[in-house]
């Protein structure tokens, strides 16, 4: 299938324009949010978690879960990030910059900002990066032959 080698296929030379890596990052993130809401849904909206702490109320949604539910959500969950983090590689490879590369020194980045300034200071890197690789045109940093 074209889109399973879209998502995870040509991890090393691949590129993604603008509109298709748009289109498959809105889909991948539809994907997940449906997980989210059957979760939500599974588990029963009028489960109590009023005055729990986060860590309780997590506790409680992995008992309303069980194992095996757990276990299928976190491998969902892996396999969604991973097909994001490729297509955002390609799309790095299309603007002219190295994919994995410049993803490791965006994550970088982003984690020293969260870690030193505030998650929400993080969160704004997160947000440039995106509106970066959604309106940068390609080729942009390409090498230029001279002569």
């Amino acid at each position: 299938m074209k889109i399973l080698r879209t998502l995870f296929g040509n991890l090393r030379h691949g590129t993604m324009h603008r509109v298709p890596f748009f289109w498959h990052i809105a889909g991948l993130w539809a994907v997940g949010g449906a997980a989210v809401m059957a979760v939500v849904v599974g588990m029963g909206i009028n489960q109590p978690t009023d005055g729990m702490t986060p860590e309780q109320a997590g506790q409680a949604v992995r008992d309303a879960l069980g194992p095996v539910v757990h276990t299928v959500l976190v491998v969902l969950a892996a396999v969604l990030v991973f097909a994001q983090v490729n297509i955002m590689a390609k799309r790095l490879r299309d603007t002219g910059l190295p994919g994995w590369l410049t993803l490791v020194a965006v994550v970088a980045v982003t984690g020293l900002v969260s870690g030193f300034i505030s998650p929400a200071a993080g969160g704004l890197v997160n947000i440039v990066f995106w509106l970066a690789l959604l309106f940068t045109p390609p080729v942009v940093f390409a090498r230029r032959k001279s002569g």
